[in-house]
């Protein structure tokens, strides 16, 4: 059995989602923020576009400090 080896070319070309960061033209479509859509890596280097994380957990609301009573 032989293992195919993948080049950087290959890699490449392989989609991935990303999420929209701001209302406007990705790839060719308006988007709205937040949207999710799949590029490629070299499509994405030039659009308003982060790589979706499937497995990062949610982020946290942070909650303001609870304020002191003043003596």
């Amino acid at each position: 059995m032989t293992q195919e080896v993948k080049s950087p070319q290959d890699e490449a070309k392989v989609a991935q989602e990303y999420v929209v960061n701001s209302d406007g033209w990705v790839a060719g479509y308006r988007r709205k923020a937040g949207e999710t859509v799949e590029l490629t890596k070299g499509q994405a280097k030039y659009e308003d576009v982060t790589l979706k994380e499937e497995n990062a957990a949610p982020k946290k609301e942070r909650k303001p400090a609870a304020k002191g009573k003043a003596s």
